[in-house]
């Protein structure tokens, strides 16, 4: 992999901007949630696309990477769009499980992106 520290800081960028939405989420009544947790999430998502793009064009290790970005973006993706109107009360165990998992897989990418960044510089 050529530059690995682009892909590295969008991840990043996108954890940050995760946290923010919990923490605008959490300051929110649930009656009135708002606008601004929903387009930090979008924008992590968008971070984390960006990312998977940059990696889908290096050679294999970074291509696989890549690739489970994408499928991890689109799980989330797919949950942001389900999920609220799968539940009234807006619970979803399963949902919450599947979206746990892509977010490991985020973090995991992220992990295995830093310690090969490491050896290389």
């Amino acid at each position: 992999m050529r530059s690995r520290r682009t892909p590295l800081t969008l991840l990043v960028l996108f954890a940050a901007l995760t946290v923010a939405a919990v923490v605008v989420d959490g300051t929110r009544p649930a009656a009135d949630p708002g606008a601004l947790a929903t387009a930090f999430r979008g924008a992590g998502y968008a971070c984390v696309l960006a990312a998977a793009v940059l990696l889908v064009r290096e050679p294999s290790p970074g291509r696989r990477l890549g690739g489970v970005l994408v499928a991890a973006v689109a799980l989330l993706v797919g949950i942001e769009v389900t999920g609220p109107t799968s539940d009234p009360a807006g619970a979803d165990i399963g949902l919450g499980l599947v979206r746990l998992l892509a977010l490991g897989a985020v973090v995991v990418s992220a992990c295995v992106l830093a310690s090969r960044a490491g050896r290389s510089s």
